[in-house]
């Protein structure tokens, strides 16, 4: 009699929690990836401010034109509000990948477990296999033995009748 292979009886349940635990990793690395492309913005814009800030100090050392100054000071204002925004998404960010990693442990979890169980049933299916099997030779055995003794005892009664 052949033996069938092992199926997980839960094996569409495990592909489900790996495909969630891979789309899960797919959306913490694009978070990971706007997180660090705000950062680079916030470090562009401090350069951008140090050089306007720069330069509105020469302008008021050396020309004393007040309409190019406060347009300089209005450009100064504008860039803090940009470093604002992008320090409030850059946290916002962070709070969003840090609630994503959960997600992916949450997920990565869930998916061990059922892996723990596909290795439980298959060591189970592998042990009910082997029992079988061991029965199947005992079988086999119990009746090599039968035949023997009943071959020896014909061979006997044979002997004592001639």
């Amino acid at each position: 009699m052949a033996t069938r292979a092992f199926r997980f009886a839960l094996q569409r349940v495990l592909d489900f929690r790996e495909v969630v635990e891979r789309r899960v990793q797919t959306e913490l690395a694009n978070l990971e990836t706007a997180l660090e492309r705000w950062r680079q913005e916030r470090v562009s814009l401090e350069q951008r401010l140090g050089e306007a800030q720069d330069a509105l100090r020469a302008a008021q050392e050396g020309d004393p034109d007040l309409l190019e100054q406060q347009l300089q000071r209005a450009h100064l204002r504008h860039l803090d509000q940009l470093i604002h925004t992008a320090e409030t998404e850059i946290r916002r960010h962070i709070t969003r990948v840090e609630a994503k990693r959960a997600e992916l442990i949450r997920a990565a979890t869930d998916r061990r477990v059922m892996e723990r169980q596909r290795d439980r049933a298959h060591d189970e299916w592998v042990a009910e296999h082997l029992r079988l099997e061991q029965i199947r030779l005992d079988e086999i055995g119990g009746q090599s033995h039968f035949r023997a003794r009943h071959v020896a005892a014909d061979s006997a009664a044979r002997e004592g009748a001639s």
